[in-house]
């Protein structure tokens, strides 16, 4: 799972665990890229996020974090 951070002032860290899913549903990791052939149009690639629903809860607030994206073509 990647995590998501919310800086709460004078208390730790709060993480929020996330994971990116394909249009297939298969996770989306290094080891498991989106491919999606061109056709000289603008495209766009979809994908779903959802929030572990195992992990211990975590206070209300707003969540960031940064991810970097390569596109070859």
């Amino acid at each position: 799972w990647r995590q998501m951070s919310q800086p709460i002032a004078n208390q730790p860290t709060a993480w929020l665990q996330y994971q990116f899913y394909q249009p297939n549903g298969s996770a989306w990791t290094e080891s498991n890229n989106l491919s999606v052939t061109g056709s000289g149009a603008a495209q766009s690639a979809n994908y779903t996020l959802k929030i572990n629903p195992t992990q211990s809860n975590q206070p209300a607030g707003t969540y960031s974090d940064t991810v970097l994206v390569t596109v070859s073509y």
